[in-house]
């Protein structure tokens, strides 16, 4: 009767040893990129005649005042105001709108909780590409 309680413990323990082993393999065998799954240029995104007044200033809007307005800025915003064509031409020329909404390491990713489509940011860097123009 000991030998039979000795060889379940024994067997239980080997099994979940196994178990634990298998659930480590797995999850240290995973080598998916953010790039292969997350294509960098979406499909249907149309780049080539990207307008201020139809493309960009919406995404501005929707994304960007509730912080950067000029009612907010000076507290949510950290004084980055984003209301006028002028505000948002100053940030898109010297490089930090794009770095910021592209999640670019060297600038403070924007917005802080969830990311702009794909081709909203796309949109917005040949916007910029083109001399951000007042269209």
């Amino acid at each position: 009767m000991y030998f039979v309680k000795e060889f379940q413990y024994f067997y239980k323990m080997k099994i979940g040893l196994l178990f634990i082993f298998i659930s480590i393999a797995f999850a240290s065998c995973y080598y998916d990129k953010e790039e292969d799954l997350y294509s960098a240029t979406p499909v249907d995104c149309d780049t080539l005649n990207v307008s201020y007044n139809t493309d960009i200033k919406p995404v501005i809007t929707s994304h960007c005042l509730n912080c950067h307005s000029n009612i907010n800025a000076s507290g949510l915003g950290q004084g980055i105001k984003l209301e006028t064509y002028e505000d948002i031409k100053k940030y898109a020329l010297d490089g930090s709108l794009y770095g910021s909404v592209s999640a670019d390491p060297e600038y403070f990713v924007m917005p802080r909780d969830y990311r702009i489509p794909p081709c909203s940011v796309l949109k917005i860097k040949a916007w910029i590409n083109n001399g951000a123009p007042n269209n």
